[in-house]
């Protein structure tokens, strides 16, 4: 279940970039308000820090 999940999720963030509600490089903040991490300083995005492992 767990891979395909991964699968579905990626097809729906690819079709919100496709229609300008998000943006891959834009923090997470900015894209769910109520998003906190415990580091203030910390960013965080959608694409995951090169380089990027398979089954991570």
């Amino acid at each position: 279940m767990g891979s395909t999940t991964k699968v579905h999720t990626a097809v729906l963030v690819m079709r919100l970039v496709e229609e300008g509600r998000i943006g891959l490089d834009e923090p997470v903040g900015e894209q769910l308000p109520g998003f906190r991490l415990p580091d203030a300083h910390a960013t965080r995005t959608v694409t995951p820090p090169a380089p990027s492992r398979p089954g991570t």
